[in-house]
């Protein structure tokens, strides 16, 4: 697993694959789970005996046990979750690339979900980082912090900036970079959001662990692939050295412009 002093380079590099078609890489941590509709820590009890075939797709239909209803669940004590099923590659052949999350009685796990637009069940919606198997998973608790606490400050992420806690100013930034910086439409402009929460977002920045491993899977934010939504460039004072690290050139500034610079926000463009 890299950690954040791998170069730019290395995650242009992981960006370009997933435009080529290998792997999309899943939105950050606390956007999938504002996302979800459905957000739990479950068992997989049993799989239905038929698939179930929905136009060109067919789905393979797992009953998941609710053990702790982070999102969603209501009075729910299972749940039907479909997922794409694939053949076991055969002895002595390589498989590269993600392949969509396989489910078996007994696999434990966080589950991130969408309710399926036309069958009564949920579907994970990407192949990685909408589920979190629990098993020999030494991180797995602080997976489930970061969603129970992403599904607790969706309501109001702004009082979240102002939290004693540094995770969990880190994952309102998380939450507002996303809602900002989406841009929503074909006709937008940019504008300048309130000057007091552009400072407790970048500030939340600032003070995060820019060493933590770079996991894309993970709903723990990455503060490098936050600093880059915000869109920051030569024109604001942003230069990365020749040979230098781009994560610390980035924390630098950060620290240095949280009080100055105002982040931008994709609004549309209602005179277009």
């Amino acid at each position: 697993m890299r950690v954040l002093s791998i170069s730019i380079a290395c995650f242009a590099l992981c960006v370009a694959s997933a435009a080529a078609g290998v792997i999309a890489m899943p939105a950050p941590g606390a956007t999938r789970v504002v996302g979800a509709d459905v957000v739990i820590v479950g068992k997989v009890e049993a799989i239905e005996p038929t698939d179930v075939k929905v136009g060109m797709a067919t789905f393979r239909i797992a009953v998941v046990k609710i053990n702790d209803g982070i999102k969603g669940t209501k009075d729910a004590k299972t749940l039907r979750v479909g997922f794409t099923p694939i053949e076991k590659p055969k002895p002595n052949v390589f498989v590269s690339g993600a392949r969509p999350v396989q489910l078996n009685p007994g696999q434990e796990g966080l589950f991130i979900l969408k309710k399926h637009d036309k069958e009564n069940f949920y579907t994970l919606p990407g192949v990685i980082g909408f589920y979190i198997n629990s098993d020999k998973n030494t991180g797995f608790d602080k997976e489930v912090q970061s969603a129970k606490l992403a599904a607790r400050l969706s309501a109001d992420p702004q009082a979240g900036l102002k939290a004693k806690d540094a995770d969990q100013r880190l994952l309102a930034a998380s939450i507002l970079i996303d809602r900002y910086r989406n841009v929503g439409g074909p006709k937008v402009k940019l504008q300048p959001i309130d000057a007091e929460e552009s400072k407790l977002i970048l500030q939340a920045l600032a003070e995060a662990d820019w060493q933590m491993p770079y996991n894309f899977a993970s709903l723990r934010p990455i503060p490098t692939q936050l600093f880059q939504r915000l869109g920051v460039n030569a024109q604001d004072g942003f230069n990365v050295p020749k040979g230098g690290n781009f994560q610390k050139a980035a924390q630098e500034w950060v620290r240095a412009n949280a009080g100055k610079y105002r982040i931008q926000r994709f609004v549309a463009d209602e005179g277009q």
